[in-house]
């Protein structure tokens, strides 16, 4: 390879010639690689004097959009909102998607499950409901991307009649509702790791993501203040866990499924599919609660457990 290059005394066009040839050769690689590779070619040559148009169209990026300064001084003043689905594997409640609902001061996170796209105007007005009685506060403004399940009239007109301005994105534009999306994505590593690090079968996102929103509601971050000058009986909540003795545990019921075994649970994780009958294998003296044992319980809407009175928002 070094024998085919130009000597230093060769003519300047005859050196960019050669670095024009490798820079093809190399699938168009950065001159400041090729200037690693070949230290004699650019020895009388500056890499910025080189451009290439096919460099340009090939290697373009977006230009990342700038953070934005306007954050608001009052909780729930600005609620962001977006829907997630559909999930290729439905939850045992019929679930496929499910919407997010941000308070943009304090980053509270409600999340709720599901069926199809158009529970969502009925969703928010259970929302907006439940922050009117329990934090004796109004959603001032809501926005949202450009879906289908925002825009309908019975939505717009709840809009109208309760004076929510609704703010929406511009088409294929998710880097203005980056608060929700991003929201999203800590969600989805979330649900990821409690599912994989349990061995569950991913049929349980529905309520990995509930407890991964009332989970992330609860631990430190950056709005921490902003949160317990607004929610703060909603972080002083926490579930007690209790281990029951072996005697005072109750015996599963003869039309009740044992639990899967760990093996199982892999192999269904593998295949993506549900679990069949022959695929649960009874253990001697295994027991459940009878919470467990009932998986075909409807959910509620809302997976926050808010307190009878709660203070007025600053």
């Amino acid at each position: 390879m070094r024998s085919r290059l130009v000597k230093l005394s060769e003519p300047v066009e005859l050196v960019e010639r050669q670095i024009w040839l490798w820079h093809k050769r190399l699938e168009h690689a950065s001159f400041g690689y090729l200037k690693k590779l070949f230290l004699s070619l650019f020895s009388s040559l500056d890499v910025s004097s080189f451009q290439c148009d096919t460099c340009e169209l090939a290697k373009s990026h977006c230009v990342p959009f700038p953070l934005s300064s306007n954050k608001s001084l009052v909780s729930f003043s600005l609620v962001h909102s977006n829907v997630w689905g559909p999930a290729k594997i439905a939850t045992p409640t019929g679930a496929r998607w499910f919407v997010t609902f941000i308070d943009d001061y304090t980053c509270m996170t409600w999340v709720s499950l599901l069926k199809t796209k158009g529970e969502v105007s009925s969703r928010f007005q259970q929302f907006y409901q439940m922050v009117e009685i329990q934090f004796h506060a109004r959603i001032q403004v809501f926005r949202f991307d450009n879906g289908g399940e925002f825009l309908n009239h019975d939505l717009n007109q709840f809009f109208q009649d309760h004076g929510i301005i609704h703010q929406r994105s511009c088409p294929y534009t998710p880097q203005q509702n980056e608060v929700v999306e991003r929201k999203n994505i800590h969600l989805l590593e979330v649900v990821r790791a409690s599912l994989f690090g349990a061995n569950m079968p991913r049929y349980f996102w529905g309520e990995a993501v509930v407890f991964a929103a009332y989970l992330i509601n609860r631990i430190p971050s950056t709005h921490e203040e902003n949160r317990e000058s607004t929610t703060a009986p909603i972080l002083d909540f926490f579930p007690q866990y209790v281990t029951l003795h072996q005697n005072d545990r109750l015996p599963v019921e003869s039309n009740q499924s044992p639990p899967l075994s760990s093996s199982t649970t892999e192999n269904l994780l593998q295949n993506n599919r549900l679990p069949a009958d022959s695929d649960r294998l009874p253990k001697k003296n295994d027991q459940l609660s009878p919470r467990c044992q009932n998986q075909e319980e409807e959910i509620e809407p809302f997976y926050e457990i808010l307190p009878a009175s709660a203070p007025v928002p600053h």
